[in-house]
């Protein structure tokens, strides 16, 4: 009985070293798979151009523009305002900033910084308008294959005000 045993037994720990050297190469395989690589160029192209967008749509006065530059729940972060915080807010904001007339603005991306996974994208640029100039961060997500703002801040490089409310 026991050199029947004898050979399954080395049966049995051959195919458990087998599984293990199997289940290893497998973990291995997947660890040195390479992500998709992340086309920088375009993501920053995409974010230059969305800037350039929001430029030329300041410039005719148009508020619909503007507001399908933004994601659906995007931020706005403007100087002296409250965070104006979804499409029908951010259509409305855009709405009153433009009731007066067009508003030219020129926008300069500086710098766009892209995470490792390309998922977002940070532009940092400057712009300048009839009011000054200014510095604005905006943040992008790839929405549907158009880079959208997802939260968007900007201030004048002018002196502070004293806010009397």
């Amino acid at each position: 009985m026991k050199k029947l045993l004898q050979p399954l037994f080395v049966l049995a720990l051959g195919l458990g070293a087998s599984a293990c050297q199997t289940q290893e190469a497998e973990q291995q395989s997947a660890i040195e798979e390479p992500a998709a690589a992340v086309d920088t160029d375009a993501i920053r192209a995409g974010v230059e151009d969305a800037a350039q967008q929001w430029s030329a749509a300041a410039g005719a006065g148009d508020a619909e523009a503007l507001t399908n530059l933004y994601a659906a729940d995007a931020t706005i972060y403007a100087p002296d305002t409250p965070p104006v915080t979804g499409r029908d807010a951010i259509h409305a904001f855009f709405t009153e900033m433009v009731s007066e007339g067009p508003t030219p603005t020129t926008l300069t991306t500086n710098e766009v910084i892209i995470p490792e996974s390309g998922e977002i994208a940070i532009e940092l640029g400057s712009f300048t308008d009839a009011t000054g100039s200014g510095k604005y961060v905006g943040v992008y997500e790839n929405i549907d294959g158009n880079w959208k703002l997802i939260a968007d801040a900007w201030n004048s490089n002018g002196p502070a005000t004293a806010n009397t409310e």
